[in-house]
């Protein structure tokens, strides 16, 4: 990937929107080629059956634009998050990945899409310093079908902190690839 590709493009916004006022960690966003991301909010609930566990869930839609020629039977990663928390109370603590995330994606008819991990920098200015080496999670896709125009799946992530903070994170995806 060039140096563009593996810019944060959410910065501190898409964390800000990421439940601060629930002391839950928070969420950046990396990704490559054409790549629109739509915030659908968060949701957070108790279970009855274990009230001492919190769940929050974020809603996101990511629309990208794929070039046939660039895609067809190439893996591209078209986007990657993680919830991050920070190892102090200060803003100059370091960000740190959530442990214990795991991905699972939809299967598609045009394309292989599997769960990828990669690396890159967290900085939420306000909220923890920059930190290098944190894990982003995200689909990898494989165009198989030359003559697909579009194609759309879903997936969701999950931060289990249950034994840590109590908290169970989850981000709901779609995302919706247009091929040209």
């Amino acid at each position: 990937m060039d140096k563009i590709t593996t810019t944060l493009l959410s910065g501190a916004a898409i964390g800000v929107l990421a439940v601060p006022a629930l002391a839950a960690p928070n969420m950046h966003i990396s990704g490559v080629h054409a790549l629109n991301v739509k915030y659908l909010g968060v949701h957070s609930k108790t279970r009855i059956h274990d009230p001492k566990v919190q769940h929050v869930t974020s809603t996101l839609t990511f629309s990208a634009a794929l070039n046939e020629s660039t895609a067809y039977k190439n893996a591209i990663t078209l986007w990657g998050e993680g919830w991050f928390s920070r190892t102090g109370t200060s803003s100059t603590s370091k960000c740190i990945t959530a442990p214990n995330e795991t991905a699972k994606f939809q299967k598609t008819s045009h394309a292989k899409v599997k769960p990828v991990a990669t690396t890159g920098t967290v900085s939420i200015p306000g909220y923890c310093a920059a930190n290098a080496g944190q894990t982003f999670y995200g689909p990898q896709y494989t165009l198989k079908d030359k003559n697909a125009t579009g194609d759309s799946f879903t997936g969701k992530i999950v931060a289990n902190e249950k034994k840590i903070s109590g908290y169970i994170y989850t981000i709901k995806a779609t995302t919706n690839v247009t091929i040209n």
